[in-house]
């Protein structure tokens, strides 16, 4: 999905230089304005554990120097270490790969093949999707968007689908684009990078779905503030 990026700051004006001096990739990471620990890191960063490489397909560079910049995710990553550089933050990663197709498959039939023990001594808490097909989530989901946007709902307006483009097909690529143009919480957003798994994206979304329509239908097209 694409990301446009307004930088002023001069130390973030640096590093974009010099990003686009190189091989044009850098992270972007969550905000953790409340010090939430980070399982991962020895210490509570100002950030969360796990961002998204970008890499830059436009920059437009202006005479006081600011810059306009576009950019599209090309995998998800984890800190491993982290420092400063001139103002902003550095640090080593590594990428974070999806669960091959095979793996997905056996997720599912896992999933849909599950029956609860009557019997077991500690109750877990299930997803109330954890039995829906990949399918059946994904129908779930686009049906949703089909719905809103026969609604009007302000963020399917078609300046956001040119951005963005249409639903799409792929349940890969839908949890993506569906929190691009969903005004959700970055934070909500988050859980995204938190899996591997195409499907538990799906049930992510889902979720969100079902929180949405909980909200008296003339409020369910407005904005983040239904949920």
């Amino acid at each position: 999905m694409p990301t446009f990026i307004h930088v002023f700051e001069p130390r973030y004006r640096l590093m974009m230089r010099r990003v686009l001096d190189s091989d044009r990739r850098f992270g972007m990471l969550l905000h953790n304005p409340e010090q939430i620990p980070q399982p991962g890191l020895a210490t509570t960063p100002p950030f969360f554990e796990y961002g998204t490489l970008l890499h830059i397909v436009s920059a437009q560079l202006l005479p006081d120097g600011r810059s306009l910049i576009e950019a599209v995710g090309i995998s998800l990553f984890r800190v491993l270490r982290h420092g400063v550089r001139d103002g902003y933050l550095v640090g080593s990663v590594e990428r974070v790969e999806d669960l091959p197709l095979a793996d997905e498959e056996a997720l599912e039939i896992a999933d849909t093949t599950s029956t609860t023990d009557a019997g077991a001594e500690e109750e877990t808490e299930v997803s109330p999707f954890a039995t829906h097909s990949t399918q059946d989530l994904m129908a779930l989901c686009t049906a949703f968007v089909r719905r809103m946007r026969a609604a009007s709902a302000p963020w399917m307006h078609a300046r956001t689908l040119r951005v963005y483009g249409e639903c799409p097909a792929s349940p890969a690529q839908f949890p993506w684009w569906f929190a691009s143009v969903l005004p959700l919480p970055e934070a909500d957003k988050y859980a995204l990078l938190l899996t591997t798994s195409v499907r538990e994206r799906l049930k992510i979304c889902a979720a969100w779905v079902e929180r949405i329509e909980r909200v008296p239908e003339p409020n369910r097209s407005s904005s983040c503030v239904v949920i």
